[in-house]
């Protein structure tokens, strides 16, 4: 499946929530490293000037009237690449986690692989992860493996490159962060092919939004709950 920096039939797919402090910085190093791909920010519910920012910055804007939760965000931005036929879909976050310089890795491993879905791992280096992200990530990474018979090492990074026959029929029950693991379930019963790339772990002034508790349960609960990957 070809995939290039320069492929038409993609496109970058960024949720956003009050994120405009470093969008732009981000947004401008997408458009470099893909000069041809679509970029979809989805604004979910954001009371600064993210929506405005992203719009002069030739982007798609999706703006959602209220906080509706990341996985909302994403399914927001699946649908809008899916209907207009794109056969990839890029996913990063918009608050700096995820360095766009990294993109070129992920499509390189989507060709060498001949994989379906890329996942970033930062898990290789975790001195900068606090540690009860560690203990959440390397848990739900591992249920995760067993669930879906495949090893997929960082189950929460939400920097992937998903082609679109792993998205077909997906219609997910949830709308917060345990989406991304919604999706991975899904993918894994649908035959994708799995890929992973080491990205740089980015913990600074960028705080993560997950509730170290709350979204754990509800990764570890979502798991245990969907249908084999074998069934």
């Amino acid at each position: 499946m070809t995939i290039t920096k320069n492929s038409r039939n993609a496109v970058v797919i960024i949720p956003c929530f009050n994120h405009g402090m470093h969008l732009s910085a981000v947004l401008s190093e997408v458009h470099r490293q893909l000069p041809s791909w679509d970029i979809v920010v989805v604004d979910d519910g954001s009371t600064d000037d993210s929506s405005l920012l992203a719009g002069s910055l030739n982007c798609h804007v999706i703006r959602h009237p209220e906080n509706l939760g990341k996985g909302a965000a994403l399914w927001s931005g699946i649908q809008w690449g899916l209907d207009r036929g794109k056969d990839w879909l890029l996913f990063l976050d918009a608050d700096g986690q995820h360095p766009p310089q990294s993109i070129p890795w992920f499509l390189e491993s989507a060709q060498a692989a001949d994989a379906t879905f890329v996942t970033g791992n930062r898990l290789n280096d975790v001195s900068t992860m606090p540690i009860h992200r560690r203990f959440s990530n390397r848990t739900t990474s591992w249920l995760l493996s067993k669930k879906s018979r495949q090893k997929i090492h960082d189950s929460q990074c939400g920097f992937r490159l998903i082609h679109r026959s792993c998205l077909e029929g997906f219609s997910p029950t949830t709308c917060h962060y345990e989406t991304e693991t919604e999706i991975l379930l899904h993918a894994a019963h649908h035959g994708a092919r799995f890929a992973s790339v080491t990205i740089p772990t980015i913990y600074g002034a960028q705080k993560s939004s997950i509730n170290n508790i709350l979204d754990t349960i509800r990764f570890v609960r979502l798991i245990f709950a969907y249908k084999s990957a074998a069934a």
